[in-house]
């Protein structure tokens, strides 16, 4: 997965969404798997654009995505 995949993209691949819970509890949304309704509204969001929701940059969210990419 990149910056640029969808949320549904990435959370065909495992560790993602333990990532995805990570970074919405980083701007207070708790555990956003939970609430489908947010879910479904979030599955084609690119992976940067909710960084910037949560006041990350890419930067500092590539080397979680690298270790998720390597448990491929």
């Amino acid at each position: 997965i990149t910056l640029e995949s969808s949320v549904k993209e990435a959370l065909a691949v495992p560790g993602f969404a333990e990532l995805l819970n990570a970074v919405a509890t980083s701007f207070g949304g708790g555990d956003i798997a939970a609430d489908e309704e947010m879910m479904q509204m979030m599955l084609d969001t690119p992976i940067s654009a909710l960084l910037g929701f949560a006041g990350l940059t890419g930067e500092q969210i590539q080397p979680q995505l690298d270790q998720v990419n390597a448990q491929l």
